[in-house]
């Protein structure tokens, strides 16, 4: 007798059902922690761009003793994949950047940045953001916007930095003194005003 026959069609349902359960769970499991995230490899980029690095051309910072050029995805474009390579542990300091988009096609590079970069979703290009440093502390704030055939900087805004701490841009820092001012702190408001509007009175 076929053994099948000896088992309850409910029991046997039950079986398959608990199995097809397990089935799903093993498949769950093996998929946490993997990322089918698109990879752009260093072998990929421009030449001439690594023998920059190679050569010593580049800043510092974006070849400097053990470094390697790391790529992030940012998402999907409208011709492909977006990624941001920079050198390894440049999150969260300034140094060179590039976008690059990869296509069927070929490997473009949209847009070659300086500063600390950080991005934003926006349609299909990504709104980017780079805070540059520059001298006596000061930083300058870099907008990107895509303008259907290439990044364009569509604002600019010089921050101020004032005995080590950022007041902001020049109407802020004008704000900062008079709040200084208003506290009976006059020195650091004369500072400000000296940074800011280059007088050294009030």
């Amino acid at each position: 007798m076929d053994p099948k026959l000896t088992i309850p069609r409910g029991l046997r349902l039950l079986r398959y059902a608990v199995t097809a359960l397990a089935a799903s769970l093993v498949v769950g499991w093996t998929s946490v922690g993997e990322s089918s995230d698109p990879v752009l490899m260093m072998n990929e980029l421009p030449l001439e761009m690594l023998a920059q690095c190679a050569a010593g051309s580049s800043p510092a910072s974006d070849c400097r003793a053990g470094a390697t050029l790391v790529s992030r995805w940012l998402g999907r474009s409208a011709r492909g994949d977006l990624f941001l390579t920079s050198a390894s542990g440049c999150i969260e300091q300034p140094c060179r950047a590039w976008v690059f988009e990869r296509s069927d096609q070929r490997l473009a590079m949209l847009i070659a940045l300086e500063g600390q970069v950080t991005v934003r979703a926006d349609a299909d290009y990504p709104l980017i953001e780079a805070r540059a440093p520059l001298t006596m502390g000061d930083t300058i704030i870099s907008h990107y916007r895509w303008n259907g055939q290439s990044y364009e900087r569509t604002n600019a805004e010089l921050r101020y930095r004032v005995d080590g701490v950022e007041c902001g841009t020049a109407e802020q820092c004008q704000q900062v003194a008079q709040d200084a001012l208003q506290s009976e702190r006059i020195d650091r408001a004369v500072r400000i005003f000296e940074r800011v509007r280059g007088v050294s009175w009030i």
